[in-house]
Formats: structure tokens, sequence, C-alpha cells
């Protein structure tokens, strides 16, 4: 199963981006955007709605049902 990081490197490349191409149109470091690449960084909703908008991408193709339901797992134990 493909994860959130996975998904967004696709949309990366499928739009001809290099990370540091990705991460300038973030606004990030490309260390940074490597990380949520490799899921090293745990992203919140404002980082991915503004990576679904720069890739051109609807936010339900970057995440999948076990992705919501594990990050939901998260809040509800904070």
């Amino acid at each position: 199963m493909k994860s959130i990081g996975d998904r967004i490197k696709q949309s990366r490349l499928a739009l001809g981006l290099s990370q540091a191409d990705a991460a300038k149109k973030l606004n990030i470091s490309t260390p940074a955007f490597c990380k949520i690449e490799t899921g090293q960084t745990d992203l919140n909703i404002s980082r991915l709605l503004q990576i679904s908008k720069t890739f051109k991408v609807p936010v339900v193709q970057l995440i999948d049902s076990q992705s919501v339901g594990e990050t939901l797992c998260r809040i509800e134990r904070t």
C-alpha cells in the first residue's frame, strides 16, 4: 500500500518536478520536502492542502482511508 509520501512523490514526478523545485513552490527547504515524501515528518492539514493545490491533485488522491484512520487514532490518543 502506498503511503501519503509515495503519492506526493508520484504527483511531483508526474509534473516533472525535482524535490528542490517542489520545495521551492511550497516555500520550504528541500530537506523538509524530502522528509515529507519519506514519511519522516507528519503533515498537517494546511500543508497537505498546499501540496494538493500546488500539484493540482485532489487531497483524496494523496490520502487513503487507512491513512485517515491512523491519523484519527493519533489525534484521539493526544
